[in-house]
C-alpha cells in the first residue's frame, strides 16, 4: 500500500543510513510479519528507540496490524543505525528472531 511512499521517503536519506535501505528492501515482509503488540513497542520505548508519543502513535486504537507496522517502519527509518540494531535485538527478545534472520539472509544474498 505505502511501499512506493517509503521508497520515495527513504531515497532522500544519505547512503550512511544503511538501515533505511534494509527497511525499504524488506518493507513488504516486515509489514506483513511484525507483531508490534506482543511487547515490541514497549521494549523499543524502554530501550530508548521510541519516544512515548511515537509509541502511542503506532499503538493507536485505530492502528492495527499492517498499518501499525507501517507507522513503526516510517519511524525506524529516521532513527540511527544503533537504534535500528536495538530494534533487531528487540525482535529476539520478543520471540520474533525469525524476522531478524530473514533480514540478515536478504542482506547476505545481496552482497
Amino acid at each position: 500500500m505505502l511501499h512506493g511512499t517509503i521508497t520515495h521517503f527513504v531515497s532522500g536519506f544519505s547512503v550512511a543510513f544503511s538501515h533505511a535501505k534494509t527497511i525499504t528492501e524488506n518493507f513488504e515482509y516486515l509489514t506483513r510479519n511484525l507483531d508490534a503488540t506482543n511487547g515490541l513497542l514497549c521494549r523499543l520505548h524502554q530501550d530508548g528507540v521510541l519516544e512515548l508519543d511515537e509509541m502511542q502513535s503506532v499503538s493507536g486504537e485505530q492502528n492495527r496490524g499492517y498499518v501499525q507496522n507501517e507507522k513503526l517502519l516510517f519511524i525506524l527509518v529516521r532513527k540511527t543505525e544503533e537504534q535500528f540494531n536495538t530494534f533487531l535485538d528487540a525482535l529476539d527478545t520478543t520471540r520474533q528472531s525469525y524476522i531478524r534472520e530473514h533480514i540478515s539472509s536478504n542482506q547476505q544474498s545481496r552482497r
